[in-house]
């Protein structure tokens, strides 16, 4: 947990996950859709959504999509819709095998000064985990 104060504002990025796993784990791909499954199959009316900062574009077709904002620097893998909404960067489960770009830890804390609920999770489990904490404290809302 990463928290430091802005003014009056408290910025704080959860970690969830175990940061000393070293064992063999899934591709961050894998563990994208597996957590994108469990959310869609438990929590179908949930607007998740995914922002597709990675893959190989022809400079005209990155030059179009950054000019529709479709590419950002630093952008988390999901995004759940809410009052309070949901902004998740997914790691591999073994945090050797995944970092954290400091533009994606600017860009998450950028959404918790915002009153967003931000996190990173070091594989679905761990993504899991981050959801029901964030679905038990948005539920009175």
């Amino acid at each position: 947990q990463n928290q430091q104060h802005c003014g009056k504002m408290l910025i704080m990025i959860k970690y969830f996950g175990d940061l000393n796993y070293r064992g063999l784990c899934p591709k961050e791909t894998a563990e994208h859709m597996t957590f994108v499954s469990h959310v869609n199959n438990n929590y179908p009316d949930l607007p998740l959504v995914h922002v597709k900062n990675e893959g190989v574009r022809t400079w005209r077709q990155a030059a179009f999509d950054k000019a529709m904002g479709s590419i950002k620097k630093g952008a988390p893998d999901i995004i759940i819709l809410h009052k309070v909404p949901f902004i998740l960067e997914i790691k591999r489960k073994n945090p050797s095998l995944s970092e954290v770009s400091a533009e994606q830890i600017e860009f998450l804390e950028n959404c918790s000064k915002l009153g967003c609920y931000a996190c990173v999770a070091y594989g679905y489990e761990a993504a899991i985990e981050a959801l029901q904490e964030w679905l038990n404290n948005v539920k009175s809302l």
